[in-house]
């Protein structure tokens, strides 16, 4: 083992150097161990033999927000440049028979909800947990990426590690896990895989111990901003309530539509003890239009417990309850996936309750670039007397044709309870012709019952008026997601 002193001018001199140099010096340190002496010349040739063994990487990555697929296509040109085939899947489109033919894999995953894969890996970890694989001929990297502001940073990379080793696959480096500021470490993040995937495939050096992962985070990501509005959006007689914030910073926020602020309150401010997990929330503001104002729509969350006393959502009730000039500190969560397309192309959007949100700021985005495209939203509440959020704004942007089509679908105002799937069904020859359009297809706000429903009755449409059998229509489904076309921010 080397010393600490040691180590510190190891690591100085490798930041120094790229991947190739990296490389060489490995091989000059590799012959020197061999022949137990000093190599004054070392033929490059050689070297280039040491490590010719590893010709071939696959990069399966598994994303929730469009995170593990950008790192993922950037870690992908760089190999390409040192000559590396690479075959670059999302989980979803990778064949889980091709798995156990694998011989070097680098895994890219992020983490979802409570700890857990992402809903779009789970099938390929049950794939590899559930079955008999010997992988004694695998070797593996992940990397993992998370938010170190939740108690289960990075868990569904420590648990897809958990069960390749089980199945006897053999770990390069120790997983490299990444907080939100995963960006500024691009070249190290490469350096590492790259140097000890080398090792790991090298004859000579086939034992050489694995390069500790060495990214450590320097978040620059946290900001402070003070209340300028805070008004509940529902009228009098409505069983909800629904705030809009404005925030206002003195730092500059680099946001874009699509984006979510992740509030964060000390455990004094919620009088409660124990680690404080924040809560995301889609932005509702435009930066093209609100500027370092920053607005979201939060809706309060209340209940009876079984004793009939009413309990009040920690984070809703703490943002309802701020008063103009409160300070509030936040960071920003990017959402690679949940954008919008080209200024040129239509869009339909789908929301209920405070899935609005989002494209609040779309709309807005939409007119400050003049866009060209269609857009078309259908959204969801209780009643419409008290509960049509932003109304005034949806029929401004409806008048002045920044909205071209406007479907509303409000459950308690008749007998029979209608959503904004009952409309989309309503709707279905001229949604599917707008899909046909190669219209871009959005859904925000509830994940367990809207998002779900809204998909099934997708899968309908695409059926009844394409014409097709359910195995098409899901199929069809299924392409509009891999152009990136049918796109959820839920939750």
């Amino acid at each position: 083992m080397i010393n600490l002193e040691q180590q510190n001018i190891l690591n100085k001199l490798i930041a120094n150097l790229n991947p190739m140099q990296i490389a060489w010096v490995s091989g000059y340190l590799a012959g020197t161990l061999a022949n137990n002496t000093q190599i004054n010349d070392v033929d490059n040739a050689k070297i280039k033999t040491i490590f010719d063994n590893f010709k071939d990487l696959t990069i399966i990555y598994i994303t929730e927000t469009g995170n593990s697929k950008f790192l993922a296509n950037e870690l992908t040109k760089k190999f390409k440049e040192q000559k590396i085939n690479i075959k670059l899947k999302a989980v979803e489109q990778y064949r889980y028979s091709d798995f156990i033919s694998e011989k070097n894999l680098l895994l890219i995953t992020s983490t979802h909800g409570d700890g857990e894969v992402p809903e779009s890996g789970k099938g390929f970890f049950d794939f590899i947990k559930n079955n008999q694989l010997d992988l004694t001929n695998l070797n593996f990297a992940i990397i993992a990426l998370g938010d170190k502001n939740y108690p289960l940073f990075c868990k569904a990379g420590k648990d897809f590690a958990e069960v390749f080793v089980t199945k006897k696959a053999v770990s390069v480096i120790d997983n490299i896990e990444l907080d939100l500021d995963f960006e500024n470490h691009l070249a190290s993040i490469f350096s590492q895989i790259f140097t000890n995937f080398q090792n790991k495939n090298s004859k000579q050096i086939n034992d050489h111990k694995a390069i500790d992962p060495q990214v450590k985070s320097t978040l620059s990501n946290q900001f402070t901003g003070k209340i300028i509005a805070n008004t509940n959006l529902n009228d009098d007689g409505s069983t909800k309530q629904t705030h809009h914030l404005e925030i206002l910073s003195d730092q500059e926020i680099d946001y874009q539509s699509g984006d979510s602020l992740g509030i964060l309150f000390d455990n004094e401010d919620l009088k409660i003890t124990g680690k404080i997990t924040p809560r995301l929330y889609s932005i509702a503001s435009a930066k093209s239009q609100h500027g370092n104002e920053i607005h979201l729509c939060v809706g309060l969350v209340r209940y009876k417990d079984s004793l009939g006393q009413e309990i009040f959502g920690l984070f809703s009730n703490k943002l309802a309850s701020l008063k103009i000039n409160d300070s509030i500190k936040f960071y920003l969560s990017k959402n690679r996936q949940f954008k919008l397309p080209k200024e040129d192309r239509d869009i339909i959007m789908v929301g209920a309750g405070t899935g609005i949100a989002a494209f609040r700021s779309f709309l807005f985005e939409r007119n400050a670039t003049n866009a060209s495209g269609k857009n078309w939203l259908f959204f969801g509440e209780r009643n419409i007397r008290s509960d049509f959020l932003y109304q005034s704004e949806l029929q401004d942007f409806l008048a002045s044709n920044v909205l071209t089509k406007l479907t509303l679908a409000f459950s308690r105002d008749q007998e029979q309870k209608i959503y904004v799937q009952d409309r989309l069904q309503e709707n279905a020859y001229e949604v599917y012709k707008w899909l046909e359009n190669d219209s871009y297809f959005y859904v925000c706000g509830d994940k367990e019952n809207m998002a779900k429903a809204v998909e099934q009755t997708l899968l309908n449409i695409i059926a009844k008026c394409g014409n097709k059998d359910s195995i098409q229509a899901k199929n069809y489904l299924d392409n509009l997601k891999e152009q990136g076309r049918y796109l959820l921010d839920v939750y």
